[in-house]
């Protein structure tokens, strides 16, 4: 669970196994979210996000979900796509166990050089 302070307002994202089980029914999985990251494809992020913030505000819709998304993009010129993803899917890896895991991934592929095409 984190809470996250978007137009001076607290937002609580937080996946349950009940959030994960609708999302995998949608083809939103953990490995999916990782692969369009790779891509910068949004539309399952973007739901999966709504997912993440229904938990905790059961009134939650996809058009309230996109209005707090361009707040948080409108707040501050750091917060960017590929920290949003971050964020998300690092919640998502926690609420199933992996967020040990997800983390030392993450800090591996950082850790690797990047491969320039000649």
């Amino acid at each position: 669970m984190r809470v996250l302070k978007i137009n001076n307002r607290d937002y609580v994202l937080k996946f349950t196994s009940k959030s994960i089980q609708e999302l995998n029914a949608q083809d939103i999985t953990l490995t999916a979210l990782i692969d369009d990251l790779q891509t910068m494809k949004v539309d399952k992020l973007y739901t999966t996000f709504m997912y993440g913030l229904k938990t905790m505000q059961p009134d939650m819709t996809m058009d309230k979900a996109l209005d707090i998304l361009d707040q948080y993009y409108e707040e501050d010129e750091n917060n960017d796509l590929e920290v949003f993803f971050t964020l998300v899917i690092e919640e998502y890896s926690k609420a199933m166990g992996l967020g040990k895991k997800f983390m030392e991934t993450m800090a591996q592929q950082k850790a690797e050089p990047v491969q320039q095409k000649e």
